[in-house]
């Protein structure tokens, strides 16, 4: 098998032991399984971004989704591994390492980060199909406009759109995504919509 196969099937039977795919960082019983579950998410926010030198295929995606691997890290994230692993529970762990309720807390130090960063997104980025798709699809004249789902399994809109989902759990979690004044229809100053109505739906 090849190097991801294998570590994919490490990764399974860790699941299969622990009841969830969040291996620590520093997992003493494989600390090469804990690195290469971290290259995965690294891989993935860069296949976000367009990168095509990574090998993070969709197909690789969907059989870490299959297995219920998280592609960040919440408080539930952190707390729960640690029962597996520690005699004391997660939760106890973590309020004695913040000093106060970690649920709280954690949602404090999330809310404070996301406000005061710097860190921004570009809204070209969610469909990563060009200024043309964007613009026609505030137009309502893409095939994500018209497309319909059916029966027989054709247009499968989950796939179609696969990459605002993905873009929604990694990108929107981490940074605020610019608002694309460059499109007509979002750009008061232009000879768009003159009820503005896609600036006022977003």
């Amino acid at each position: 098998k090849q190097s991801w196969d294998r570590s994919y099937d490490e990764l399974v039977s860790f699941v299969q032991g622990y009841g969830h795919a969040r291996v620590p960082k520093r997992f003493p019983q494989n600390p090469a399984l804990g690195s290469w579950v971290g290259n995965q998410r690294q891989k993935y926010k860069k296949s976000l971004k367009g990168d095509l030198s990574v090998l993070m295929t969709e197909d690789r995606i969907q059989l870490l989704n299959k297995i219920g691997f998280t592609w960040e890290c919440p408080h539930s994230n952190q707390k729960d591994p640690f029962s597996k692993l520690c005699p004391d529970s997660g939760e106890k762990i973590l309020n004695d390492l913040l000093g106060s309720d970690a649920t709280d807390k954690i949602k404090d130090l999330c809310e404070d980060a996301y406000a005061n960063t710097d860190a921004t997104s570009l809204f070209s980025d969610i469909s990563n199909k060009g200024f043309e798709f964007d613009n026609e699809y505030y137009s309502g004249g893409t095939f994500w406009n018209y497309e319909i789902e059916t029966n027989d399994g054709d247009n499968n809109l989950k796939d179609s759109s696969a990459r605002v989902g993905r873009v929604f759990r990694e990108e929107a979690q981490r940074s605020i995504i610019n608002l694309p004044t460059y499109l007509p229809s979002f750009d008061p100053e232009q000879d768009g919509c003159d009820m503005n109505a896609a600036f006022c739906c977003w």
